[in-house]
């Protein structure tokens, strides 16, 4: 008996590791796919460079470089739970906010626009991507009990669903700046 429930605690254990090897495995995968699709961002603001759509100096293209190789930076370097409070800390700046607005107003480049509302959407859905199972835990848990506010308030998902409310509220900016930009151009 006590044989037969220390070979079947091993195997679970070695099920259990397995499983814990398989999910890191499949989050780097998942930060590799994020990490390419910043370096295609990239790729296309280089490439307007050399096609003389923007200049390497200016405002848009110096904005653009920083925040993609920021997160490519943070997406490569970092624990999954590092690469949320980054995000978070950037989207949550003051900065962040002018950086947009002053986006909206001076950016003339249609295809610059296009990239920062790429580059927005990709920031949303790797912030979606890591805390979507939170977000919803914590939904159900202020309604279900109005006393968790309190803990609600310490734990830091407040932050993620706030900065993912904040990044879709830049999205929607952008989109509309995008659409005043081809209508102007038609």
């Amino acid at each position: 008996m006590n044989i037969e429930f220390l070979l079947n605690l091993i195997i679970l254990v070695m099920i259990f590791y397995g499983i814990s090897v398989l999910i890191g495995r499949c989050n780097e995968v998942m930060f590799d796919e994020y990490r390419f699709k910043y370096f295609a961002l990239r790729d296309k603001l280089a490439l307007m460079v050399v096609d003389g759509k923007i200049s390497e100096g200016s405002v848009e293209y110096k904005f653009l470089i920083n925040a993609i190789n920021y997160h490519i930076k943070t997406v490569e370097t970092v624990s999954m739970i590092r690469v949320i409070e980054l995000l978070v800390r950037y989207h949550n700046s003051p900065e962040e906010s002018r950086e947009v607005s002053m986006i909206t107003r001076k950016v003339e480049n249609v295809d610059s626009l296009a990239i920062v509302l790429e580059f927005m959407r990709l920031s949303n859905s790797l912030l979606y991507r890591n805390s979507r199972v939170q977000m919803k835990a914590l939904d159900l848990l202020v309604q279900v009990v109005p006393l968790n506010k309190i803990l609600v308030k310490k734990s830091g998902m407040r932050e993620i669903k706030t900065t993912s409310e904040k990044i879709n509220s830049n999205i929607d900016r952008l989109t509309t700046a995008l659409s005043n930009k081809h209508a102007m151009a038609v």
